[in-house]
């Protein structure tokens, strides 16, 4: 059974990764992650860092009938150097040096 959900990546904005929001709750009620390809690249999302995505655009209107049947959808973002390179390594988070300790 395959943990992750394909998304192909076409352009990027920002530097972000882009997934529709109906792929997201699809990966969040299934327990799965997403596998990102972008330019032959691939990285990943765990599935419990599902819900680190960022909403960053609301109220798009797809050409075609979407599959749970909305009539508008919203694209979730992750920064693409952030990402696992491996579906072993998890998403790199910035450490901050404590200066105080």
């Amino acid at each position: 059974m395959n943990k992750y959900i394909p998304v192909k990546v076409t352009k990027m904005y920002r530097g972000k990764a882009d997934a529709r929001c109906y792929i997201v709750d699809a990966c969040q009620r299934s327990n799965k992650g997403i596998e990102f390809e972008y330019e032959g690249e691939k990285r990943y999302v765990h599935p419990e860092e599902i819900a680190n995505g960022e909403v960053t655009t609301q109220g798009l209107i797809p050409k075609f009938p979407l599959p749970d049947g909305r009539k508008t959808f919203s694209l979730v973002s992750w920064a693409w150097s952030k990402l696992a390179k491996s579906k072993e390594e998890r998403m790199h988070e910035v450490k901050q040096m404590d200066l105080f300790s």
